[in-house]
């Protein structure tokens, strides 16, 4: 691979900001002969690929190389993932690791020499992940880390450290605007709850799991999420569901701009606080990405509410009784949408017209949690009898910016003609889950290329014509219904079909995956 003389003369690989040399990296590391002859251009092309390829490193790969030249490679590293379970942290002794910024622990035990070496002055992250919290790396930690931005704890054993301990750790940490407390401690948890003062006011980011029932309760009366006035996201695991004043003071946040909350929505009081006329009408003034589960009741007033900056909305929908899909369409600047239906109740060709209104939609899930995935029969919720060709056409057409399509239903009547509407209506589509029963022979009459951008596909099922009894038939049909897919997406990087590898998947479904992945 050699440059035209007039691009030779252009900008160099070193001089592209570091986020677009990743990205320029990202697209060459998916083939590895396209890498290789990336790197062969020049010297700068060499070098630089070779850095960014040690930006984010583990112990496995510097333990690949020789003991000479592992500092030479340490120099690079600028993410080091350390897990102690699977490797040996003796191939970082005596290694210095000047550009290190994200750090990350995962069970094991270090010596002090090496977690010192590892606490670096500039480190940006630190995880730790499974690990004892004692005080040799609290006292590390809060001497060294002092431009610490981002600070998480997963699972970190109960007696390792004190609640005090903890909290000395976190307000050694001035710029820390990242915090993360993942199966942390009560009493630890609660210390958190209480702090007071302006680092507290600095957090951008917050994301706990809630430990039991009364955790959110005890936050609430510290007025802990009061006082964090300057977050723009937040992420709560929770127990049983969160009530309606914990909801009220997050709408109230003035710079949230994303909201994940895995819990259900309490239904109390929402009818009345969440409609016009009330202080908290508009709540989540600038509010671009949210993620709830709940009743329709409950969900339906706050999405009446909220304002157009919303551009992602994950939903989880019990007793669907009454649709939230008019309430969901009014929301035009949508790009991302997830649905996920815990009702029995059927979806009509009206809900689905719904959808198609958000015509910026780049990404489109409708799915049935007890369903997935492989909804099939006219008994299940996501049988839809009136899907046919013509109203698909009519569908997708309206959809012209999809690149993610994940499609739950059910539709008996739909033919291949469906997937030619498909790659006309969506150019750009990369990811596509049609989880209906498809009949391969008739794909033959599709025009190759199909979905030539098209890198994940999953079907809900393929039709069985009896013709397949052996094993060798198995294969060689496989193989023959492979190629034509492949032909259709010749850049799938996945495929599956239904819940693959489980006892569900039929026969001739199993020797199609096999096939997939033999690469034929």
């Amino acid at each position: 691979m050699a440059l035209s003389a007039q691009r030779q003369g252009g900008p160099s690989f070193d001089a592209l900001p570091a986020e677009l040399k990743q990205e320029v990296f990202s697209y060459f590391n998916r083939d590895k002969r396209s890498l290789f002859a990336v790197i062969q251009v020049n010297k700068a092309w060499y070098h630089g690929c070779i850095g960014t390829l040690w930006h984010s490193s583990t112990q496995k790969r510097l333990g690949s190389v020789t003991p000479e030249r592992r500092q030479h490679y340490a120099n690079m590293i600028y993410r080091w993932d350390l897990n102690g379970w699977k490797y040996s942290s003796k191939c970082f002794d005596g290694l210095e690791f000047p550009m290190l910024k994200d750090l990350s622990f995962e069970g094991g035990v270090l010596s002090n020499v090496q977690l010192r070496r590892c606490m670096q002055v500039g480190l940006h992250t630190l995880r730790v992940i499974n690990y004892q919290l004692d005080a040799t790396i609290l006292e590390l930690a809060a001497k060294y880390c002092t431009q610490l931005r981002a600070f998480s704890v997963t699972a970190v054993a109960p007696d390792s450290t004190t609640s005090d301990q903890f909290m000395v750790l976190l307000k050694s940490f001035p710029a820390l605007r990242s915090l993360r407390l993942h199966l942390v401690a009560g009493s630890i948890m609660n210390r958190v709850f209480e702090w007071g003062g302006d680092d507290i006011c600095q957090l951008e980011e917050l994301s706990w799991t809630q430990n039991w029932e009364s955790q959110m309760d005890f936050a609430l009366r510290n007025e802990f999420l009061k006082r964090c006035t300057r977050l723009r996201k937040i992420c709560l695991e929770l127990r049983g569901t969160l009530v309606t004043h914990a909801l009220i003071i997050l709408s109230s946040l003035p710079l949230l701009e994303v909201l994940h909350i895995d819990a259900w929505l309490s239904d109390d009081q929402f009818q009345q606080r969440f409609v016009s006329g009330n202080p908290v009408a508009h709540p989540f003034p600038i509010i671009k990405d949210l993620s709830v589960c709940g009743n329709v009741s409950t969900i339906k007033p706050l999405l009446s509410s909220l304002p157009q900056t919303l551009i992602t909305l994950n939903l989880g929908i019990e007793d669907n009784s009454d649709s939230i899909l008019p309430t969901i369409s009014r929301l035009s600047n949508l790009v991302r949408l997830k649905l996920e239906f815990e009702s029995d109740r059927r979806l009509s060709p009206i809900d689905l017209g719904y959808i198609s209104q958000l015509s910026k939609l780049r990404k489109c899930h409708i799915e049935w949690e007890s369903l997935l995935p492989r909804p099939r029969g006219p008994n299940s919720p996501s049988d839809c009898p009136w899907l046919t060709d013509e109203y698909f056409k009519g569908w997708i057409s309206k959809l012209p910016l999809l690149q993610d399509l994940f499609l739950g239903l059910d539709g008996a009547t739909v033919t291949q003609i469906s997937l030619q509407y498909l790659a006309d209506s969506c150019p750009s589509l990369s990811r596509c889950c049609l989880l209906w029963e498809h009949d391969l022979n008739t794909w033959t009459n599709l025009k190759a290329p199909l979905f030539p951008n098209l890198n994940i596909l999953l079907l809900g099922g393929v039709r069985d014509h009896g013709q397949q009894e052996s094993k060798e038939s198995l294969d060689e049909n496989g193989s023959r219904d492979m190629k034509v897919i492949r032909s259709l997406a010749p850049n799938l990087e996945e495929f599956l079909i239904g819940q693959c590898g489980s006892a569900e998947q039929l026969p001739h479904e199993r020797a199609l995956v096999a096939a997939f992945k033999a690469g034929n």
